[in-house]
């Protein structure tokens, strides 16, 4: 899996420490994502309680 320039369409490596490219453009994921995890992770969303505010 890589991370894919938006601008450029230089590759970059999924470990490289870079959050943008040397042109400056923004990342999208290149390969199988889901297909290489081992097991989901949820950080509990479905069932964070909705909190009522008064005015």
């Amino acid at each position: 899996m890589n991370f894919l320039c938006q601008n450029c369409g230089k590759m970059y490596e999924i470990t490289s420490l870079n959050y943008t490219c040397s042109c400056g453009g923004l990342f999208d994921f290149q390969g199988t994502f889901i297909g290489e995890m081992k097991e989901m992770v949820s950080l509990g969303e479905p069932v964070t309680p909705i909190i009522t505010k008064s005015f």
